[in-house]
């Protein structure tokens, strides 16, 4: 799930630090998430959907059709 949200992040050319501001967490702990040293939890997809503009359902949908 990290990689794939590191993916979304690039493809749609938000740096970490704008997506980790807009999650309310520091950069370091944005880092942590997506290169897998922390878990990602619901809470956490509900607020990549937001970020991302993307329905919570499709992104998870869309990760598991790509594993």
């Amino acid at each position: 799930m990290a990689n794939y949200i590191k993916n979304i992040r690039v493809q749609k050319q938000l740096s970490q630090y704008t997506v980790a501001d807009k999650l309310g967490i520091s950069q370091n702990s944005y880092w942590l998430l997506e290169n897998g040293h922390t878990k990602i939890t619901m809470e956490h997809i509900a607020g990549f959907s937001v970020v991302f503009n993307v329905d919570c359902k499709q992104l998870l949908t869309d990760f598991f059709e790509q594993i």
